[in-house]
């Protein structure tokens, strides 16, 4: 006749193999909480590592690139005597004043400038404010645009012309004894402040050779280009990062076109900045540089 008992459970397991095969089904029932929460946490942090890619990816196609910088030099020279005339300055300065969506014209002054005021603009260059970038690899440019006369000056008899930039009021007059270099900007200090500049790349744009010679100084042949030319290649390791462009080669002039009412330069430079140094003469990746 069968009849049950209650046995207690350390009684019941008695064989060595059935205590090992419930001590490792007990093991199991432990570790499977942890395993489950170690691919929960996995997957959590995939799918976060994933989020910061696409966001990293959204942020790169709908920010464009940083606007390049623009900083404008220049000078008429409608208030010097003795001076020959720079026609269209106005209109070239503020044809790219006019570009806000290429460029960004906050520190800009389009204005023909004093011996003062171009003074100070060259002074405050390095620290003038300049867009945040929103990606690390992101490269900011400044643009530094000079449309003024220049001048290569002989500091002594058979020497290096020296560059200079001439203000709205450079003052001259037929009892002048020797260059006022106290009344121009040379070409030397823009250059240094430049390179001091935070930007990743920085372009000097110089449309200043204006005339061939100046007779009141007994200057027979302007070499301005010339004399800039000279101060990049003798100081390339103090420039370095520093790109120029010049509106004409040594011995040449700029001319102005009646035409479009801007130099020549200056009206296929502008024309490149709004598109046509990609759509037409570059391969159309959206840059024009």
């Amino acid at each position: 006749r069968s009849c049950e008992v209650d046995i207690p459970i350390s009684r019941r397991i008695r064989h060595p193999a059935l205590r090992r095969w419930r001590n490792v089904e007990q093991k199991q029932v432990l570790h499977a909480p942890k395993r489950r929460n170690r691919r929960l946490g996995a997957l959590v942090g995939f799918v976060c590592a994933l989020l910061v890619v696409l966001t990293v990816v959204v942020i790169g196609w709908f920010q464009p690139i940083p606007r390049p910088q623009l900083v404008l030099i220049s000078s008429s020279l409608s208030n010097s005597p003795l001076m020959p005339p720079t026609p269209f300055v106005g209109n070239d300065v503020h044809a790219l004043y006019g570009l806000s969506s290429e460029l960004d014209i906050a520190d800009a002054d389009p204005d023909s400038l004093s011996y003062n005021e171009m003074q100070a603009v060259v002074s405050r260059l390095p620290d003038s404010p300049i867009l945040p970038r929103w990606l690390p690899w992101q490269k900011r440019t400044t643009l530094v645009y000079c449309n003024a006369a220049g001048l290569g000056i002989p500091p002594g008899a058979n020497q290096e012309p020296v560059p200079y930039l001439l203000p709205d009021d450079f003052g001259m007059s037929l009892s002048t004894v020797g260059f006022p270099t106290d009344r121009a900007v040379a070409i030397t200090e823009l250059l240094d402040k430049l390179a001091a500049h935070d930007s990743d790349y920085k372009l000097l744009v110089l449309d200043c050779q204006r005339f061939d010679h100046f007779w009141p100084l007994g200057v027979l042949s302007n070499r301005f280009v010339d004399a800039v030319q000279r101060e990049l290649r003798e100081n390339q390791e103090r420039y370095k990062g520093i790109v120029v462009i010049f509106s004409c080669s040594p011995g040449e002039v700029t001319w102005a076109e009646n035409g479009y009412l801007h130099t020549a330069f200056a009206y296929y430079f502008i024309r490149g900045i709004t598109g046509p140094a990609d759509t037409v003469a570059g391969n159309r990746d959206g840059r024009i540089s």
